[in-house]
């Protein structure tokens, strides 16, 4: 999956994939998407990624943490069904600029 989707990406061709679980398909996204958040300039808008479930919002926002630590902000995480004012919070903070 990541040899696949990651050089695309990077070239900045749009990506379509599916896969079972454990491929690497939350990788194959976020690394592309944090090596054009360390080449912006603060200016630029932060990138919205959307995904299908809870489950996956937090396997993506664990491996950002891991992968981000102290060279970028944390992800704002934002999902139906929870309190809207804290979501609203925690885009604010993070919003680069």
């Amino acid at each position: 999956m990541q040899a696949a989707a990651i050089p695309q990406a990077l070239e900045g061709q749009d990506v379509l994939a599916t896969a079972q679980t454990g491929t690497g398909k939350t990788l194959a996204f976020l690394i592309p998407v944090i090596e054009k958040l360390l080449k912006q300039s603060n200016r630029e808008s932060p990138p919205l990624v959307l995904v299908p479930t809870r489950e996956t919002r937090h396997a993506g926002r664990g491996r950002n943490t891991t992968l981000c630590a102290a060279k970028l902000p944390p992800a704002a995480l934002v999902c139906g069904g929870l309190p809207e004012r804290q979501q609203l919070m925690a885009i604010r903070q993070r919003v680069r600029g």
